[in-house]
């Protein structure tokens, strides 16, 4: 299993604390960082918003978008989004 989060999933890595929709999906994903699932994001995106530190900090696998998607189809995933 592999996470990436894109587009609006990746707007809510980061902001305001207090939101509480935002800490749970922030704290499940931590988790699965912290139990060895891989969890990427775009660097693109996080470097455009400045949280790319703040998100390779908390573990999260920088990678550009395009290069992802590519290497999730080479691999013949299952891309499930919601």
């Amino acid at each position: 299993m592999e996470v990436f989060c894109f587009g609006p999933a990746q707007a809510r890595l980061t902001g305001a604390p207090g939101d509480e929709a935002r800490s749970v999906y922030n704290r499940r994903l931590d988790e699965l960082i912290a139990a060895g699932v891989p969890v990427g994001t775009c660097v693109n995106a996080a470097k455009a918003t400045g949280a790319d530190e703040e998100l390779l900090e908390r573990g999260f696998n920088l990678e550009v978008a395009r290069d992802a998607f590519l290497r999730f189809a080479m691999e013949g995933a299952t891309v499930i989004t919601f």
